[in-house]
């Protein structure tokens, strides 16, 4: 099997094909060749623009046995079952909380224990939540305020 890497970083990343190098590599080139014919949405991969087009189409292949939940992808499915196992693989380094999900322990630990926040640049908000943060953007800066600060 061949190795490829990645010289052109300070850090080395192997990978098995030349192929999944070049892929990785869209990532730090920003290529998004992929574009949804009904909005601005653009992917990296093909598989990521099939699976944004079943929110245009309401399609949801993946489904709960054990209730009527479905959605669009097979990770958002495997993290439902949790609720059904009682399964919370994230755990809270500094207390005894436990999540479903990785987002939910981060925001966690900045809620109650580091005190990390998501400052506006525009004016005095803060909060542990990254899409708060972005919700009072929409809210409450114009679009080309906040383009501004790139």
């Amino acid at each position: 099997m061949s190795v490829f890497y990645n010289l052109s970083l300070s850090l080395y990343r192997k990978f098995s094909t030349k192929m999944t190098m070049r892929r990785h590599m869209g990532i730090h080139q920003g290529d998004k060749p992929f574009k949804c014919p009904h909005c601005h949405y653009c992917a990296r991969l093909k598989a990521s623009l099939i699976q944004h087009l079943r929110v245009h189409t309401g399609e949801k292949p993946y489904k709960c046995s054990q209730c009527s939940y479905a959605s669009i992808d097979r990770s958002s499915l495997r993290r439902h079952l949790r609720t059904h196992t009682q399964e919370k693989p994230y755990c809270c380094q500094y207390c005894p909380y436990s999540s479903i999900q990785k987002k939910s322990l981060d925001l966690h630990s900045r809620r109650h224990h580091t005190g990390e926040s998501f400052p506006c640049h525009l004016c005095q908000y803060s909060t542990p939540d990254r899409q708060l943060l972005v919700r009072h953007k929409r809210k409450h800066h114009s679009a080309e305020q906040t383009a501004a600060l790139g």
